[in-house]
């Protein structure tokens, strides 16, 4: 017998209660110390499409962008 989950390919969560995964944390802080890198390195940030620049994610269990058409420049050193 196997279980199988039609939508497990694209599931990602940190889960809740005692189903926490114990390195959320560390995920977090990684993603907020890359985009403060980012944010240091880059500059003029513009929406490329207008409206249709960021494509919200149709699901309740996650609440962000998956799409986000952007331009941006390197900032000098």
């Amino acid at each position: 017998m196997s279980i199988d989950r039609k939508t497990g390919i694209s599931h990602l969560s940190f889960g809740a209660g005692i189903h926490t995964c114990i390195g959320n944390q560390l995920a977090r802080a990684e993603l907020r110390l890359a985009f403060q890198t980012l944010v240091r390195r880059l500059e003029k940030f513009a929406m490329t499409r207008g409206d249709d620049s960021c494509h919200w994610m149709e699901n309740y269990t996650a609440y962000g962008p998956d799409q986000l058409w952007m331009t941006f420049s390197v900032r000098p050193h």
